[in-house]
């Protein structure tokens, strides 16, 4: 699961307003950890389970960029936000464009993320 450029946008929001989410329910997130991903399918009925790691780069023009990606795409960032005012949210997203800027800014301005997708395979007789 390639997770690590959306966690960070959510984590971001997160810090920007103060929740620190340490549910243990399984979420996109949470299977970030092979061993409990590897233990999920094994329950599911799966057995000679083989996992492998592969490099995705998500790359953005820009932090503001960025921002747009996880608006769109990270509901849980939304939701965050939902009881806040318009300009508080507009500052939180500032706030995160900078942060990523900041951490995972180029020289050319573009941001870029390195993750590790992890993919499991099983084989599940019927």
């Amino acid at each position: 699961m390639a997770v690590f450029g959306i966690d960070i946008g959510l984590a971001s929001v997160r810090s920007v307003i103060g929740i620190f989410d340490h549910s243990p329910a399984a979420n996109p997130f949470s299977l970030a950890n092979t061993k409990k991903l590897e233990n999920s399918m094994m329950e599911a009925g799966f057995s000679d389970i083989q996992k492998e790691g592969v490099n995705v780069t998500f790359e953005f023009a820009s932090g503001e960029d960025y921002v747009r990606f996880c608006q769109t795409v990270i509901p849980p960032a939304r939701a965050a936000l939902y009881n806040e005012t318009e300009e508080r949210k507009e500052d939180i997203w500032r706030k995160v464009t900078q942060e990523v800027a900041k951490n995972y800014g180029t020289t050319d301005g573009t941001v870029r993320m390195n993750n590790e997708s992890i993919c499991l395979v099983g084989t599940k007789h019927i």
